[in-house]
């Protein structure tokens, strides 16, 4: 789900990874989800790559997304190691398991020490044979990381709960 105009976000690696999966048949089903104008940017060899049986594309939002998120088993944050990677936590992440979705990532520094805390998903290399490792691994532990998103992350780090927090914090206690 989102931006996928630069390497930086990791679908590359992500279309890579399925490609692998599903060398000898089918193994995995990809559904990308990104802005239509950031679609038809692509180069024609970048269409290409996304032109595969198992892989759907959609652009949706809203309600429409939320629907999705009910329909898809884990979500994935192929991010590529950097600096700022490193740091810095999407959206997306918070986004995936306020809907329940159990995550594979890449070990970005702050994004697998989220995930971790849960643990709420499964921290892979970023290179295309880790995202494979990743899909792979979450299997068994899928109903676990599934308890512990609606435990832990749904009753302390929720939009609302956040919201609440900072009110309280910000009211010094008072309601």
């Amino acid at each position: 789900m989102g931006g996928i105009n630069s390497e930086d976000y990791g679908l590359p690696t992500l279309v890579e990874a399925y490609a692998i999966l599903n060398e000898t048949q089918t193994n995995g089903e990809l559904v990308i989800v990104c802005r239509e104008e950031e679609y038809t940017q692509l180069s024609k060899e970048e269409k290409e790559k996304l032109n595969k049986a198992y892989i759907e594309l959609k652009h949706v939002s809203g309600t429409e997304l939320q629907a999705l998120y009910e329909q898809v088993d884990f979500a994935f944050i192929p991010r590529k190691r950097s600096t700022y990677n490193d740091f810095a936590v999407p959206i997306k992440l918070v986004e995936y398991l306020t809907a329940g979705l159990p995550i594979v990532a890449t070990n970005c520094s702050a994004q697998e020490d989220f995930i971790q805390s849960g643990p709420y998903g499964v921290i892979t290399e970023d290179s295309a044979e880790g995202l494979v490792e990743g899909m792979q691994a979450i299997q068994p532990d899928y109903l676990q990381f599934k308890k512990n998103i609606q435990q832990s992350f749904l009753q302390q780090h929720a939009w609302n709960t956040r919201a609440e927090q900072a009110a309280q914090a910000l009211l010094g206690g008072k309601k």
